[in-house]
């Protein structure tokens, strides 16, 4: 992943893409509604998290009211509803609401 500051290639495991957006996947992150649809910034509509069990995992966890579609790379669709941690896979796909948004390396 580029920073957009600097332009220098940053050594990050993983970084989420939606509506021209990169959002590097780090412990306290947030993706809010201005990412999903330029509404406000202090919204929160997921945390990134790294996980308790496996240091260096990270996942997105719902705090919205909607439930997400997701879709691991090569899986069927799961639903993650609020509370719930999408775990950071590259070619996951993320749908909150009618926007997609997409894991990468």
């Amino acid at each position: 992943v580029k920073c957009v500051g600097c332009g220098k290639m940053l050594g990050v495991p993983y970084a989420l893409c939606v509506n021209g957006f990169k959002i590097v996947a780090g412990k306290g992150k947030a993706l809010t509604d201005y990412h999903l649809s330029f509404g406000d910034r202090r919204k929160e509509v997921g945390m990134i998290a790294e996980s308790n069990k496996t240091a260096g995992v990270f996942g997105l966890k719902n705090l919205s009211s909607g439930i997400w579609t997701v879709c691991y790379p090569g899986k069927e669709e799961m639903y993650y509803e609020n509370g719930k941690t999408v775990t950071l896979i590259p070619g996951t796909r993320i749908v909150i609401g009618t926007k997609t948004v997409q894991v990468i390396q």
